[in-house]
C-alpha cells in the first residue's frame, strides 16, 4: 500500500527527472501536483503511478508513462484561452491537467466505461471545463472546433 508520504516522494523524484531533462514550466508542474494522479490509476497500479512506465486502466488500454505525458503537454505550450482537443481520453489524467491550463478541453473515448470513469473523477475533482464524449475520435470534431491545440494518444 502505498502511503502520502512515498507518493510525496514519488511526486519529488518526477519533479527532479523533469528538470533534469530541461521541463521546469511551473504552470504545468502546479497542473500536476493539484491532480492526484492515484486517482486516476487503478488501486493495484497506484506504486506505478510516477513512474515513466505504462500503467494499465481497463479496456485493454494503459495510462502512458507520466515523463511521457508531461514532454507532450510541455510541447503543447498550453495557454489560459486555449481549446483542446483530446482524442483517447483513457483515464481522464491528461485531460484534468489540460484542464487546469487552458479554458475548454473535448475529450473523445471509444469506450463507454472508460468515459463514465473519466467523467466521474473530473466531477469528484471539480473540473468543470471538460467535456468527455464517447467517439471514435478517428474523424477528430470539426463540428466543435476550432481547436487551438489536439493531442492524439495511440
Amino acid at each position: 500500500m502505498t502511503t502520502q508520504g512515498d507518493e510525496r516522494e514519488k511526486f519529488a523524484a518526477f519533479l527532479l527527472r523533469m528538470r533534469g531533462q530541461g521541463l521546469d514550466r511551473r504552470d504545468l508542474m502546479a497542473a500536476v501536483e493539484a491532480t492526484p494522479r492515484a486517482n486516476f490509476v487503478p488501486t493495484q497500479w497506484t506504486s506505478a503511478a510516477w513512474s515513466d512506465r505504462m500503467v494499465p486502466i481497463g479496456c485493454g488500454e494503459a495510462l502512458e508513462g507520466i515523463d511521457l505525458q508531461m514532454r507532450i503537454l510541455a510541447a503543447l505550450e498550453l495557454e489560459p484561452g486555449h481549446r483542446v482537443l483530446e482524442i483517447g481520453t483513457g483515464s481522464g489524467y491528461t485531460s484534468a491537467i489540460i484542464a487546469r491550463l487552458a479554458n475548454r478541453v473535448l475529450t473523445l473515448e471509444r469506450f463507454r466505461a472508460l468515459t463514465e470513469e473519466a467523467r466521474r473523477r473530473h466531477e469528484e475533482l471539480g473540473i468543470t471545463n471538460v467535456l468527455v464524449r464517447q467517439a471514435d475520435g478517428i474523424h477528430g470534431a470539426a463540428a466543435d472546433g476550432p481547436f487551438d491545440r489536439i493531442v492524439a494518444w495511440a
